[in-house]
């Protein structure tokens, strides 16, 4: 699996009136309560051959978000997110921004990443599936 470049979602994790679903973009359903769903589905993950991973979004989506916070820009796309990533021994993991401890152990912030049979990767433990474009 070639990691470095541009993916898109394939699939978000969505709430919907029929229960919890993984859905297309094309099929997150009307209305403002899935706004924010529709914005995320258009998000793009850019990962760059320096261990770092953005997910972008158009300075326009970006905007209507309305979190006040300030655009940075990466190839005219606003970041919404930039996390590492890693490679060891031939398996790709991401860092997830997770920090903190269960029990007694520190977590892990890297979450291994395995395409799937048709080479796209469940990121963020299941919430995302995502395609390389």
């Amino acid at each position: 699996m070639e990691l470095i470049g541009k993916w898109k979602i394939k699939k978000v994790f969505c709430i919907t009136p029929d229960g919890m679903k993984l859905l297309a973009p094309e099929e997150i359903p009307q209305g403002e309560d899935y706004d924010e769903y529709r914005v995320m589905s258009r998000a793009v993950f850019d990962f760059r051959p320096d261990g770092m991973v953005y997910q972008l979004l158009t300075p326009e989506d970006f905007i209507s978000r309305d979190t006040g916070e300030e655009i940075q820009l990466l190839d005219g796309m606003a970041i919404l997110e930039q996390h590492p990533w890693k490679e060891e021994n031939g398996e790709y993991y991401y860092h997830t921004g997770m920090e903190g401890e269960t029990g007694d152990e520190p977590v892990d912030p890297y979450e291994k990443l395995e395409p799937d049979e048709d080479g796209c990767l469940p990121m963020l433990e299941g919430l995302i599936l995502i395609e390389k474009i």
